[in-house]
């Protein structure tokens, strides 16, 4: 990022294969960067089923571009009646203290509210 630009930062509803599957490989980036297993959540299954878990009018899945390079995602889906939960946020090291984690918590609340 040329620090004398201002970014421009995108978000989109993931909805192609392509979308889930650039989540994919950010979520398994974000796995690493815990330093811990989430085999404990399914991790894997999960990964294996972003599109039923996280598509519309289901669940939510929105990504973080700036500049056209993805940045960051989080997801969320129904956990019982009336209750969400958010799931996997994340922002790449080289995209924070941009906004970007705040404005996908924003975005992903309204999509949780449409979710009942």
């Amino acid at each position: 990022m040329d620090p004398q630009k201002q970014p421009q930062i995108a978000y989109k509803h993931a909805v192609s294969n392509e979308d889930f599957e650039l989540a994919k490989r950010l979520f398994i980036e974000y796995s690493q960067s815990l330093g811990f297993d989430l085999s404990f959540q399914d991790f894997s299954d999960e990964l294996n089923d972003l599109s039923n878990r996280y598509s519309q009018p289901g669940g939510d899945l929105i990504l973080a571009y700036v500049d056209h390079q993805l940045a960051g995602a989080v997801a969320v889906h129904p956990f019982e009646p009336g209750i969400a939960e958010m799931k996997r946020l994340y922002v790449r090291d080289a995209f924070r203290q941009l906004g970007i984690g705040q404005e996908l918590v924003a975005r992903i609340l309204v999509s949780a509210k449409s979710l009942g």
